[in-house]
């Protein structure tokens, strides 16, 4: 039997080796008939030449051998130049893991020789057991490795102790996610586990199970009757044999697969089954795990980017370093291309086979031309290297293949979802398959077949889960939708979706899931700009965008996203211009809440929202226009008006039973009663909406007001539990101005105390916050400001003070709102655990 035919590592059980002995080397073993180097059981790949110096090495351990000796027995006597073999013993002690400055196996002699100085023991040939001609023919056992598997090291412990537990386990996952690299290493890693040996086949081009089964049968040297089943031969020669079936690209015939190896499992006792597919085989038994993408290094702020240890951390990093040293051997991961690489990685979604592809396109462009390159994708990523197979040698082959394995409902499904971005619930799943005419039970079966085909991945970390495709299937599916002609009806059904979800979610929002709704919504962003921008290209599209943007007005001031909002309500405002379609009352009452905290005026803001709602009978958006018009009525000075609109609303909240509107209405009164001086009233209002809506922005100005108010009683201790409470939930929602009222409060309290120094850095943070927001001071704080600031000029001196508030704005925001809370903390004394 020669030695060519056999995988170093897999080629036979090591009950089927031939018999010679082998020499252990610590945790090394060299098999020198089968040509073998292994590592704790793991195969490591060597040059023949270097494989035939350390057999000479270690056939006489300890023992000097000289240059000569070793070019006469490996080269046989042919001339040789010194480099090359320098060049074989840098690559065995490689290989071994060794050091010529300090080596632990092969040691220099300098101008003479080498020496084995390793551990060096000669292990007996075990005897071969009775059924040791029991073993697969050279074309059914799996291909030797040809590149290393990287990052896989604990998917690979999972699976090992998941084929330990169960007899069969297939690897789902898309195409290109290295399934077949995963399941060959795996294979190889238990070898030593199957007495029986592992029979590999692979299934692309089998037209079915039947076939499959006589090339099974053919392998065991059975003589298969076409017109009979072959079944229980099969199960009599694998019966009580421990092998290893590994059954490779199963997707075209899984259900076909499945039935017949369903049959293989009851009729034999060992027998195992490892397979690899897009869908599942579907039987009893069957234990499946989904293959995930290499990790891609997190997505950071432009401010703060991932470390450089992190990138490098990213298992999609080192397998693109890896790959792209085989054309550039000094390529690396620096400081000036670690972002791009990470970019990189992140487009390909951490796909083995896409980052293969782009690997070889650094021979000639840099990291940034193949960033753009992945513009165009399907044209970009193309491999002619020998040895792949015709479907992975491009991103459009590997795709078709998926594709193909569809129904035309599934095909057409998939192609409607590539419009969603970033995913979408299964309620938005079938809120768009409703407008293919599609059952509501038929969209989930459909989505969960897509999911099992491993076109569609789950993500079960968000409430509630999203359906989510990779960004190369996404554009495939793009792509397939634009050839239908059905892309804007695709589209119009995807802004339907993102209305109807709109309202849920203000329904939702209203009905105490505010914050649910809130977590999903963030998750909708890059949707809702998408419905945005279809629906305004058009009149009958600006209708259900004008909707969808009044029903997330709460959603947008709940999380202080009122920058964005504000923009989206421009620009639909602006395209409903151009088209001549009058604005939606709920659009107009959007723009004027987020009028009101991003640039406070002197121009009444809110009369056309009030009169449209009025106009369009709307009772709800007339109260919540009238409840903003009394904040800003109250803040005018027009006291008796404001009071009689937040009067009007309390009563529409009241009826309604709206919680959330009756705090909006409620701070607005409170305001009436604040310009009046009546403290007393405005603190006993604001303390029945402490906790009137699970909207934490709206709370942070009830905590605002109550510190306000109980400053104004002086009641410092009050005053501070509740700017203190105002300053936490500020910084839950990212409200920069309420973290300024709260500093601001400080100041108060640190000038009532004598606490000068604190006093004057605190009214410096809080005019530099308030100046990044571009809001003034409401009336109700403007004498508690100019008596703070006069009190620090006459204790502290003009000058000393102004150089405390100027320096107050170099300190670190974060640093000083923590010295703040610290501070409120301390002046809250004993009401921290009394409570508000």
């Amino acid at each position: 039997m020669g030695h060519g035919t056999h995988d170093p590592v897999l080629g036979r059980s090591p009950a089927f080796h031939l018999t010679s002995a082998t020499y252990r080397c610590g945790q090394f073993e060299v098999d020198p008939d089968n040509r073998s180097l292994t590592r704790d059981g793991v195969g490591i790949q060597v040059e023949p030449r270097v494989f035939a110096v350390l057999l000479q090495l270690l056939q006489r351990p300890h023992e000097l051998i000289t240059r000569n000796e070793l070019l006469d027995s490996v080269w046989g006597h042919r001339y040789v130049t010194p480099s090359t073999l320098n060049r074989v013993i840098t690559l065995l002690r490689r290989a071994l893991e060794d050091n010529a400055e300090v080596p632990r196996f092969v040691e220099t002699v300098h101008g003479a020789g080498y020496r084995f100085i390793g551990p060096c023991e000669l292990v007996p040939p075990k005897s071969q057991p009775a059924a040791g001609l029991f073993a697969p023919p050279a074309y059914a056992r799996p291909p030797a490795r040809v590149t290393t598997l990287i990052g896989r090291d604990p998917l690979l412990a999972q699976l090992a102790e998941l084929l330990r537990q169960n007899r069969a386990l297939t690897i789902l996952g898309p195409g290109g996610m290295g399934k077949t690299q995963c399941a060959l290493e795996l294979a190889r890693r238990l070898r030593d586990e199957y007495v029986g040996g592992i029979w590999f086949f692979d299934l692309a081009h089998v037209a079915g199970a039947d076939q499959w089964l006589r090339s099974l049968a053919t392998a065991l040297t059975l003589q298969p009757d076409r017109d009979t089943d072959p079944m229980a031969d099969i199960c009599g020669q694998l019966d009580g044999r421990g092998a290893l079936l590994l059954l490779d690209n199963c997707d075209r015939i899984a259900a076909d697969i499945g039935a017949a190896a369903s049959r293989l499992l009851r009729g034999t006792a060992q027998l195992q089954l490892l397979a690899t597919s897009q869908a599942p085989l579907n039987f009893v038994g069957e234990c499946i795990v989904r293959m995930p993408p290499l990790s891609v290094p997190a997505d950071g702020a432009p401010k703060s980017p991932p470390a450089l240890a992190d990138i490098a951390a990213a298992s999609a990093v080192q397998l693109l370093i890896e790959r792209v040293r085989a054309t550039r051997l000094d390529f690396a991961l620096t400081e000036s291309n670690a972002a791009t690489l990470a970019s990189i990685c992140r487009r390909l979604d951490g796909m083995p086979l896409a980052i293969e592809l782009a690997a070889p396109r650094f021979a000639m462009l840099s990291p940034t031309e193949v960033m753009d390159g992945l513009d165009h994708r399907f044209s970009f990523l193309v491999s002619r290297a020998a040895g792949r197979e015709a479907r992975h040698t491009n991103l459009t082959a590997l795709l078709d293949w998926s594709f193909a394995l569809l129904g035309p409902e599934e095909q057409r499904l998939l192609t409607w979802l590539s419009v969603f971005v970033h995913g979408c619930t299964m309620e938005s799943a079938i809120d768009l398959a409703s407008c293919l005419g599609m059952a509501a039970q038929n969209a989930v079966e459909f989505i969960g077949s897509l999911t099992d085909k491993s076109l569609v991945s789950v993500d079960v970390s968000t409430s509630p889960p999203r359906n989510r495709l990779l960004e190369s299937v996404r554009e495939f599916a793009l792509e397939r939708l634009g050839r239908s002609g059905q892309g804007s009806a695709a589209r119009n059904a995807h802004l339907e979706c993102m209305r109807r979800l709109a309202m849920r979610a203000h329904a939702d929002m209203l009905g105490g899931r505010m914050r649910q709704r809130i977590e999903q919504l963030v998750h909708e962003e890059g949707n809702i700009d998408a419905a945005i921008e279809h629906g305004i290209g058009t009149r009958d599209g600006l209708a259900p965008v004008q909707e969808m943007l009044g029903a997330l007005a709460v959603y947008h001031k709940a999380r202080t996203h009122l920058a964005v909002g504000n923009q989206r309500c421009e620009r639909v405002l602006r395209a409903a211009a151009a088209l001549g379609v009058p604005p939606s009352s709920r659009l107009l009452l959007f723009r004027e809440i987020a009028h009101t905290y991003l640039l406070y005026t002197d121009e009444a803001p809110y009369l056309d929202a009030v009169q449209a709602c009025d106009a369009d009978s709307d009772v709800w958006g007339s109260a919540l226009a009238s409840a903003f018009y009394a904040q800003w009525l109250a803040n005018m000075g027009r006291v008796d008006e404001a009071a009689a609109r937040a009067r009007t609303a309390q009563s529409a909240a009241g009826r309604m039973g709206d919680a959330w509107l009756q705090s909006i209405a409620g701070v607005a009164l409170a305001f009436t009663h604040l310009h009046r001086q009546q403290n007393a009233d405005a603190v006993a209002l604001l303390d029945t909406l402490q906790h009137a809506s699970d909207d934490l922005h709206q709370r942070h100005f009830v905590h605002a007001y109550l510190g306000l108010g109980h400053f104004r009683l002086a009641n410092d201790a009050r005053a501070a539990w509740h700017w203190l409470q105002c300053l936490q939930l500020a910084n839950q929602v990212r409200s920069v101005r309420g973290a300024a009222g709260s500093i601001e409060g400080c100041a108060y309290i640190a000038t009532r105390q004598a606490d000068y120094p604190v006093a004057a850095r605190c009214l410096g943070m809080a005019q530099h916050l308030r100046a990044r927001t571009d809001m003034p001071l409401f009336p109700y704080w403007v004498d508690h400001h100019a008596q703070v600031v006069s009190a620090l000029n006459t204790a502290l001196g003009t000058r000393q003070a102004a150089a405390l508030v100027d320096a107050a704005a170099s300190t670190p925001e974060a640093d000083f709102i923590l010295d703040v809370a610290q501070t409120l903390e301390r002046y809250a004394g004993a009401n921290m655990s009394a409570g508000s």
